[in-house]
């Protein structure tokens, strides 16, 4: 992953303790491992749009990084907080924002 995509996972100034930079690496592994999977199942229904619905998206960084990866993917961010949900939105403005939680 480039490493100008660090702000999605940390905030700059979080990455320079051992904790920070610990942290950084796992969220980098697990959004690593998303894009790979959602990659490899796209391709098992080339024929269906990909659609992700994030259930308490919360900022939006998640949604950021599927447009990034998935530039026709179909988007839904769904959070409690109309505040994050705004954020979300200036994050990925392609996204669905909806206020609710899973039920």
């Amino acid at each position: 992953m480039p490493e100008n995509e660090a702000h999605r996972y940390m905030p700059h100034h979080a990455q320079n303790s051992v904790r920070g930079r610990v942290k950084h690496l796992f969220n980098q592994f697990t959004y690593d491992v998303w894009r790979r999977e959602l990659k490899r199942f796209s391709k098992t229904q080339p024929d269906r749009p990909l659609r992700v619905v994030d259930i308490g998206c919360g900022p939006g960084f998640l949604l950021e990084c599927l447009y990034g990866w998935f530039p026709d993917v179909g988007l839904t961010g769904i959070d409690q907080s109309e505040e994050l949900l705004e954020v979300a939105k200036s994050h990925c403005a392609r996204m669905t924002p909806l206020k609710g939680d899973v039920s």
